[in-house]
């Protein structure tokens, strides 16, 4: 409730507001104020949390290729090594043949 005297004139010095009125417009400036500022910082929390998972998906990704190239790697290493086990056995069952024919 705003408070002026009758004179004709609209002095602003003369304008009067109570203090309740005063007060609830501070504390209502100061809590829109606050819910902006809380919902700012929201939105940077999301913004941040999405950032965050979007950087572990890549580095899943990352972790995924490593492994799917150190299996791969592996199984190439095996298989050499089962070609190379394979050489192996037929020189040795060459030689076997070769002797078990010379003592007949």
């Amino acid at each position: 409730m705003v408070m002026w005297h009758s004179d004709e004139d609209t002095d602003a010095s003369k304008l009067h507001f109570p203090l309740p009125l005063v007060v609830g417009l501070v504390l209502f400036g100061v809590s829109v104020a606050g819910s902006m500022w809380g919902t700012y910082a929201g939105i940077a929390d999301i913004r941040t949390r999405m950032e965050m998972a979007t950087e572990i998906d890549k580095v899943n990704l990352q972790i995924q290729d490593e492994r799917a190239a150190a299996i791969r790697e592996m199984v190439l290493m095996l298989q050499r090594r089962q070609d190379q086990q394979q050489a192996e056995i037929r020189t040795l069952h060459d030689a076997v043949t070769a002797i078990t024919k010379g003592t007949r």
